[in-house]
């Protein structure tokens, strides 16, 4: 049976590791999966709702599209990606062809 520790950061010792895109800045890692990258998840809609005016809305979703691309470069060899319904536009017009 696996347990979540806090702090399980020890690279030495082998297994899965989750964390926040934010946390994983700087890090790398074999594989990359980021799950729940749907339209209406990701940027988070609260994030989204704060926003004072247009530009104020755009930076957001600016930060939230570099946090999806420093996220996904820690991959060294996979990335998986999941959504469900319609991705985040934040990788939809760079997703591959799903035909």
């Amino acid at each position: 049976m696996a347990v979540l520790q806090a702090g399980a950061d020890d690279r030495s010792v082998p297994g899965v590791r989750i964390t926040t895109m934010h946390r994983a800045k700087g890090l790398e890692f074999f594989a990359v999966a980021m799950p729940f990258l749907s339209e209406s998840v990701f940027p988070p809609p609260g994030a989204l709702k704060s926003a004072v005016d247009a530009a104020d809305r755009e930076d957001i979703v600016t930060q939230y599209r570099s946090l999806l691309h420093v996220a996904a470069t820690r991959a060294k060899k996979a990335l998986h990606v999941s959504w469900s319904g319609t991705p985040t536009k934040l990788i939809s017009d760079h997703a591959p062809n799903q035909d």
